[in-house]
């Protein structure tokens, strides 16, 4: 028999140790990240149990008496332990929906890891959600690269690399964030009227909690910064968090020089996400973006949210003959 539980502060030491061994093991669910920025959301993390032993979890917020798979959070949904089955893996889902139907949560808005997440690429949720009648409401395109099979990189990027290389730049493990975080907050606010997701003091704390897992690299000549990339380090893949150029890096291929670098620096891991390219605003793609990334030999990556209404949970029920 399968217990839902809200998660607790007397839970999060048996919560941080299952995301560190599941399938989709990422910083961005240990609870010190998610609670960084807790005064903006209404924590309804939930917890799958079995017999006192945690099968699933699922970061969550509620807003307007919706639950979501955490607003906070750039990907999500129900977090399986390894070992997980289909069978219970369907349970799970099953559960999940009878509770927050029971708890007068009548709609949840939910959204998926991309495949270079999970150690284990599937798509069992899928199904899940279509038994229940979900309706697929967003589609946003990730891209990352495979570090398992020959990276292929475009000409036009060998030549900024080629470029950078002849003009001596080097590159440097960072503890510079004020200074990067200027140029990173002009750039993005000149060419995007926009912010970081992440103000400065947020990323210091959060590098103080996880500086094993966040770094900053720079590429420079002489003392001038030419570009930099916050790299999130995961079980499976790394994550380019922020990516950044001042003009003068841009005419010199120093994000190219620094991109090639660091493929090589952690090739180690399975994949190198670059993040999303599709505007969240009107869901178009951000070709210039998009192309840079393609010339790294970065694949696309498809992540969906679907909404559904939990009163269908009974759709999942005699589903295994």
């Amino acid at each position: 028999m399968l217990e839902i539980r809200k998660y607790q502060e007397t839970l999060k030491k048996d919560w941080d140790q299952f995301i560190a061994d599941s399938q989709a093991s990422s910083i961005l669910f240990f609870r010190n990240f998610m609670e960084y920025h807790a005064d903006r959301f209404q924590d309804f993390s939930l917890v799958i149990l079995e017999d006192d032993k945690i099968l699933g979890v699922l970061p969550a917020n509620t807003h307007d008496g919706i639950l979501y798979s955490h607003q906070g959070l750039t990907y999500g949904g129900l977090i399986f332990s390894k070992k997980i089955d289909v069978e219970t893996t369907s349970a799970c889902f099953h559960s999940l929906f009878d509770y927050l139907h029971q708890q007068n949560i009548n709609k949840l808005i939910y959204k998926s890891c991309p495949d270079f997440v999970k150690s284990e690429p599937h798509s069992i949720e899928d199904f899940s959600f279509n038994r229940v009648n979900a309706r697929l409401i967003n589609q946003e395109i990730s891209f990352a690269i495979n570090l398992k099979t020959p990276v292929h990189i475009q000409q036009r990027r060998k030549r900024g690399i080629k470029k950078a290389s002849k003009l001596g730049l080097k590159i440097h493990l960072d503890e510079s964030w004020e200074k990067f975080w200027e140029n990173l907050e002009n750039n993005l606010y000149t060419k995007f009227r926009t912010q970081p997701t992440h103000a400065l003091k947020e990323i210091h704390y959060l590098k103080k909690q996880f500086p094993d897992h966040i770094h900053l690299f720079t590429c420079h000549k002489d003392t001038d910064l030419l570009s930099g990339m916050v790299i999130f380090t995961n079980s499976n893949f790394v994550h380019a968090q922020y990516i950044s150029s001042s003009e003068k890096g841009r005419e010199l291929g120093a994000v190219d020089f620094l991109m090639n670098h660091l493929l090589s620096h952690f090739s180690n891991y399975n994949f190198f996400s670059l993040g999303v390219c599709t505007n969240k605003e009107n869901n178009t793609i951000n070709k210039g973006l998009m192309n840079w990334k393609e010339g790294f030999g970065a694949k696309p990556f498809i992540q969906n949210t679907y909404s559904l209404e939990t009163k269908n949970f009974h759709l999942l029920e005699n589903i295994f003959v």
